[in-house]
């Protein structure tokens, strides 16, 4: 895994030794994940999508946060 914290041209070298991570790359690609925000903005995205789950994650309706309920926004 590598991080990039700023924007530009970056060159990554693989070494793929086994014919069967060669062939996965050749079926499948190489897959990226980018950021487009900033790690701030990511990192708020990643807490409203948490949020979206939390409420759910119990039976119990009586505790605050993670209480089988749906949450108030």
């Amino acid at each position: 895994m590598e991080s990039f914290f700023r924007k530009g041209s970056h060159t990554l070298h693989f070494n793929m030794a086994s014919v069967d991570s060669q062939a996965d790359v050749n079926f499948n690609g190489i897959n990226l994940y980018g950021f487009c925000s900033g790690i701030l903005g990511e990192v708020e995205s990643l807490w409203n999508f948490a949020k979206c789950f939390v409420g759910g994650l119990s039976d119990h309706t009586h505790l605050p946060i993670i209480g089988s309920h749906v949450p108030h926004y």
